[in-house]
């Protein structure tokens, strides 16, 4: 990769970033309750709570998910992550689901860049390979829509991303059974059913 090539990658890269974390900082209380979020930290709340057995009656998350997102109407967005995910997301519950979802969000985004920076590091780079060209290519890693999404919504990704790195890292090391502990500890976690993908490849 020639220099100005990836110059070029990682200057736009850190735009994009950038774009993406002012859209997420402008992000106002109802997008807030109507991210995936809300039902991650209701579900940790009903666990907190010793509501353990109610994590998925809509019965019981309905009148919570009305409180948290009050005066919005929405309908209900229920818990349907794995029990982890509420254990994981129950010391959250001690803040605002405002302040919870703003420090969820940076959390996963700082998984996901040490998710890139791990696979960087196993990746086969060829002796062809320049100082700035893997800089490069782990910066336009952050840049595509996900990144934004994963931003906006307050979903999981960073962790799934970074179970999916480690398990390269193991694989890369030779090591198949440790990287299919790290694959199944982050499907247990959150998106279990994104996992069937990578098990067909």
């Amino acid at each position: 990769m020639k220099r100005h090539v990836a110059v070029f990658l990682i200057s736009l890269s850190g735009v994009v970033l950038l774009f993406d974390i002012l859209a997420w900082a402008n992000v106002d209380s109802v997008q807030i309750g109507r991210s995936d979020f809300t039902s991650t930290y209701m579900g940790a709340s009903l666990w907190a709570d010793g509501h353990r057995g109610d994590l998925y009656s809509e019965s019981v998350q309905a009148p919570r998910h009305a409180a948290l997102v009050a005066p919005d109407p929405e309908g209900l967005l229920p818990f349907v992550n794995p029990p982890a995910a509420a254990v994981l997301a129950a010391p959250l519950t001690a803040l605002s689901l405002s302040t919870a979802y703003r420090l969820f969000s940076l959390l996963q985004l700082a998984l996901l860049m040490t998710a890139v920076l791990v696979a960087m590091a196993f990746a086969p780079w060829g002796p062809g390979w320049r100082r700035l060209a893997p800089v490069a290519v782990a910066a336009f890693a952050l840049a595509p829509p996900a990144t934004l999404s994963q931003l906006l919504l307050g979903q999981w990704d960073g962790l799934c991303a970074l179970g999916l790195a480690g398990a390269y890292a193991a694989w890369r090391r030779e090591r198949p059974a440790l990287g299919g502990v790290l694959i199944a500890a982050a499907a247990l976690v959150a998106k279990p059913h994104l996992w069937l993908g990578v098990a067909a490849f």
